[in-house]
């Protein structure tokens, strides 16, 4: 018997709506730009930007067993927004989408070390991962005070960095 769990969210900006048409999956290689940012900025605000990101989680069962796992960080463009084109902002955001792909890699492998789980398993899991890293995303934005903290930016930069390299990255298909 084979099942697919469709993908279940994090939306950062904590909204429920997710188009998967734009969405810009997390690549080392890949930074975002000023241009992924095209969410309008909601009025009155007074944060400078806003990153929508996404644990995206499927997978299928066979005999029970777990096979066919695709876990993946993504970058929603159209939920996405920043006020000004300042580097400074841009490098926070980018953080924040790079907390997505830690836990992802973290989430990825909990998922691997189990043989056979059950849906209620696995939610329980992705739930703890998406809560873990909304923790996570709260945390960096209190302590650089959303990125305006030069020197907390620094050590959240060189922290999450370590966690990106300490935590193996999960297969790209």
């Amino acid at each position: 018997m084979k099942m697919l769990l469709l993908s279940l969210f994090l939306i950062l900006s904590f909204e429920k709506s997710f188009s998967l048409t734009d969405e810009i999956r997390w690549q080392e290689s890949r930074r975002l730009t000023f241009s992924d940012f095209r969410g309008h900025v909601p009025l009155g605000t007074s944060w400078a930007a806003s990153t929508s990101s996404a644990i995206h989680f499927g997978y299928e069962t066979t005999n029970g067993v777990l096979s066919n796992v695709v876990v993946y960080a993504s970058f929603n463009p159209e939920k996405s927004w920043m006020k000004k084109n300042l580097a400074v902002v841009l490098a926070h955001e980018q953080l924040h989408f790079d907390i997505t792909e830690v836990f992802t890699r973290k989430f990825y492998h909990e998922v691997m070390k189990k043989s056979s789980a059950s849906k209620n398993e696995l939610n329980v899991l992705f739930q703890k991962e998406n809560k873990d890293c909304e923790e996570m995303q709260r945390q960096y934005d209190d302590e650089t005070d959303h990125g305006t903290i030069e020197d907390e930016q620094v050590k959240w930069v060189e922290k999450v960095s370590a966690m990106l390299q300490g935590e193996e990255q999960y297969p790209s298909k």
